[in-house]
């Protein structure tokens, strides 16, 4: 029979609250803050990370994060240039 796969959902919140805590401890306040609105941005985007079926959640929620703040970063340009 097949294993047991962890929930995309769940796989999210081990990163965020056990997997990288001591990490985002050691980070500066600002630091955490950003941290936060990755993890926050992988969160929002549960749907696309589960399409992505990567063994390796933290590389979907890298690159979701990479998505989402280049559009960000690209509508602060449209607006500017307007």
């Amino acid at each position: 029979m097949g294993r047991t796969v962890t929930a995309y959902s769940q796989e999210i919140k081990h990163l965020a609250d056990d997997r990288f805590k001591d990490f985002r401890r050691a980070l500066p306040r600002k630091y955490q803050e950003a941290f936060d609105d990755v993890m926050r941005i992988a969160k929002n985007q549960l749907p696309a990370g589960v399409m992505a079926a990567n063994p390796y959640s933290i590389e979907t929620v890298l690159l979701m994060a990479v998505v989402v703040l280049s559009s960000e970063v690209n509508d602060l340009k449209k607006n500017k240039s307007a």
